[in-house]
């Protein structure tokens, strides 16, 4: 029978063939070189695409936000071209 610690390490060993992060495991993302392909030399490519001003601009409360302070801007410039 296989006892747990090489069981462990056989799936550890597993998931880095498939490029697979295990979290929790005995290994870390960054214990060997092999993990995630990693190339000495090159910066590793990023992960997670970096978020712009669009992003945050799409955000509920903002557009809430800017719809009433457009809506106020209207309502002035309205004032004060047909009632004044």
């Amino acid at each position: 029978m296989i006892n747990e610690r090489s069981r462990t390490a056989k799936i550890d060993e597993l998931a880095v063939q498939m490029g697979v992060l295990v979290i929790g495991g005995g290994r870390t993302a960054s214990s060997s070189p092999r993990d995630a392909g990693h190339v000495p030399g090159r910066s590793p490519a990023p992960t997670e695409e970096p978020r712009g001003c669009l992003f945050a601009l799409s955000q509920p409360p903002l557009m809430i936000f800017l719809g009433v302070i457009g809506f106020l801007l209207l309502m002035a410039a309205m004032h004060d071209l047909f009632l004044l």
